[in-house]
């Protein structure tokens, strides 16, 4: 299934004229620890599918529904079965800042289950069944990769707000509104500004909460803390400039708003298992 593979970053093999590749897959085959730009989609047909993301191991049964975000590393084993997988370059539709704050919140992945997700797994499902049609219908139907897409939106949306649990403090739907609009726009201001020194204060004033109130809902909205997901925001930068140039370590940490080298080197150590220049190593 891995087309190209330069150590652990794999090129994907995408269907002529478009970002998009599907494989139903049969192989007994392992494909070990790699990563790329697009965000992959795996969801077994028949038998379980054993797996690593991000040091984590997990099993995925039948129709449970696994979405693997950009730049992670993950390892998928040799395992007897079906499974489809879908990989898609998100690059224009990261065009609506509100979807790379959404895909952000379920970062570095999520497990869309019937037990754990019941209330959006039958709907993601249907999404996951009306991909398979659009990309193996022959002949192909018209617009079908933008029909792909316009599913594949729908389904991030609906991880996001499953995983955010905002609407256990909101008072009633126009009140749940506000709080979602409210951090949806604090989050997209964090992910363009990451760099900059934004304090939890800063953003409290932003939303016109308390700092502790701010806090509160924030953790609820994104399931991280303030500075945990500001930090997560600074390390994916930091990891895109690690891939993609020859600036030192010393110079990306200082891009990415770490004054000091032992902040940047501890935390991205924290966010990987790794130091940024094991990191950049293992992408050579």
């Amino acid at each position: 299934m891995i087309a190209h593979l330069d150590g652990v970053h794999e090129t994907v093999d995408y269907r002529k004229d478009t970002s998009l590749r599907f494989y139903d897959n049969t192989d007994y085959e392992e494909y070990p620890v790699h990563w790329h730009t697009c965000v992959e989609i795996i969801m077994p047909v028949k038998g379980d599918y054993r797996l690593t993301i991000n040091g984590t191991q997990t099993v995925l049964q039948p129709d449970d529904i696994l979405i693997v975000c950009p730049g992670v590393l993950h390892h998928l084993y040799a395992c007897s079965g079906e499974r489809y997988i879908l990989q898609a370059e998100l690059t224009k539709l990261y065009s609506s800042s509100s979807l790379s704050s959404a895909i952000s919140m379920i970062y570095p992945g999520i497990v869309i289950t019937r037990q754990h997700c019941p209330d959006i797994y039958s709907r993601t499902y249907q999404l996951m069944t009306e991909i398979v049609s659009e990309y193996f219908s022959i002949p192909p139907m018209l617009f079908y990769d933008s029909a792909i897409y316009a599913r594949m939106t729908e389904i991030f949306i609906l991880a996001a707000r499953s995983y955010s649990s905002v609407d256990t403090v909101s008072e009633n739907e126009t009140k749940q509104k506000e709080y979602i609009d409210t951090f949806t726009q604090i989050c997209c201001y964090i992910d363009e500004h990451c760099s900059e020194d934004i304090s939890l204060d800063d953003a409290a004033k932003m939303s016109g909460f308390s700092k502790y109130y701010f806090n509160r809902l924030f953790k609820r909205f994104t399931s991280k803390t303030y500075y945990r997901y500001l930090n997560q925001k600074r390390i994916e930068k930091a990891e895109q400039m690690l891939s993609s140039t020859e600036m030192s370590i010393t110079e990306i940490g200082a891009q990415c708003g770490y004054s000091s080298m032992p902040s940047f080197i501890r935390m991205f150590k924290i966010m990987h298992g790794c130091t940024p220049t094991q990191f950049r190593d293992m992408r050579e």
